[in-house]
């Protein structure tokens, strides 16, 4: 909910960033303090998942994907920035790789087709 991009978008919205998640990463990167209270705070949210899912799976890599990561990059940059200060402060080293997945919005369809298809191919059905 914290990281989804309508939520972001009208946490821009409120900060004067009408023109979607691309001007917020302008905000961004011209270091508005407001567009960075926000990403900052989705980073935090984001680098707690990432902390969870590497406690319990331990992955070398983190795909970050969907529409959020394509039209705002700072928002990786800033996750993986939390990640080390949470790791630092807590005295571990998780080293896990936060990077932006190739696949943009498309990921969720794209995962969606291939749980279908391999469903499909052991003879289940959905």
């Amino acid at each position: 909910m914290i990281a989804a991009g309508p939520a972001m978008v009208e946490r821009g919205r409120q900060a004067g960033y009408v023109n979607g998640l691309g001007d917020l990463q302008r905000g961004w990167q011209r270091g508005n303090r407001q567009a960075r209270a926000i990403v900052q705070h989705v980073a935090a949210a984001v680098s707690t998942a990432v902390a969870n899912l590497t406690r319990h799976f331990q992955p070398a890599v983190i795909s970050l994907g969907g529409g959020v990561t394509s039209q705002l990059p700072g928002l990786v940059e800033e996750a993986t920035a939390h990640c080390r200060a949470c790791d630092a402060l807590n005295g571990c080293d998780m080293r896990v790789s936060l990077e932006r997945s190739c696949l943009g919005d498309d990921a969720g369809v794209i995962g969606a087709a291939l749980l279908a298809s391999t469903i499909s191919r052991e003879g289940r059905q959905l």
